[in-house]
């Protein structure tokens, strides 16, 4: 699986990566998806990108703060236009 996974990162070249991670109150702790997860984390740190890890709130708050920059700056581009 990781070679798969660096073969896509050489493929692509994405510019981050970023994981959700397993709530800390999950009920079950999925070993698998840990292992898989683990797995993902190795290769994009080995491919140069330090991997973020976010759990679902904070996923949440940087979709808004990233919808709001991004609005602002299409906003601001318009009123420049003439």
């Amino acid at each position: 699986m990781r070679r798969e996974v660096i073969e896509i990162l050489n493929r692509t070249r994405p510019t981050g990566a970023g994981f959700k991670g397993i709530e800390g109150s999950a009920q079950m702790k999925d070993t698998g998806r840990a292992e898989v997860e683990g797995v993902l984390q190795e290769a994009a740190l080995s491919a140069g990108m330090p991997p973020l890890r976010r759990v679902k709130s904070q996923i949440k708050a940087d979709v808004r703060s990233w919808y709001a920059s991004s609005c602002e700056r299409q906003l601001c581009a318009f009123r420049r236009d003439p």
